[in-house]
């Protein structure tokens, strides 16, 4: 009895270590699982080239997830059309370093567009768009717990 207790008790630790390792793994990663997961929001198709950046898997109270990626500039109001006016919000990326440092794929420094809007997932979601070229758009997402 005590070596089938053990067993199913080495089991279950096995079971709790994969079930902790395997997101968390995911959610180190430059996906757009890991941008979607966060920010709880299904991209477009045509989002590629995603960098990811933030805190939001150390489930501190405190928090945030920042993504950038390229898509096509004919996806952004499908992009738009998923996300939730709050006329009350003022958002931002805030400067802490952990939501910086990407290699973003465009050269534009001033986005045509700034969105506030409310999270699916946080507190509040950040969204800028910039040129690309003609077809396409940068975006950067950046999604708040406090």
């Amino acid at each position: 009895m005590k070596r089938r207790t053990s067993i199913t008790l080495t089991t279950v630790a096995i079971i709790v270590v994969i079930a902790i390792a395997v997101p968390l793994t995911v959610l180190n990663s430059q996906t757009r699982w890991r941008a979607e997961w966060e920010h709880g929001i299904a991209l477009p198709a045509s989002a590629t080239s995603f960098q990811c950046r933030g805190d939001a898997n150390r489930l501190l109270l405190d928090r945030g997830a920042s993504t950038v990626f390229v898509m096509a500039a004919a996806d952004v109001p499908l992009l738009n059309s998923k996300l939730t006016v709050n006329q009350s919000l003022q958002t931002f990326v805030p400067e802490n370093p952990q939501y910086h440092g990407f290699a973003f794929p465009w050269g534009a420094t001033t986005p045509i567009e700034t969105l506030s809007r409310a999270s699916p997932m946080g507190d509040w979601l950040h969204v800028e768009f910039y040129p690309v070229d003609d077809g396409r758009v940068g975006v950067w997402m950046y999604t708040d717990w406090n």
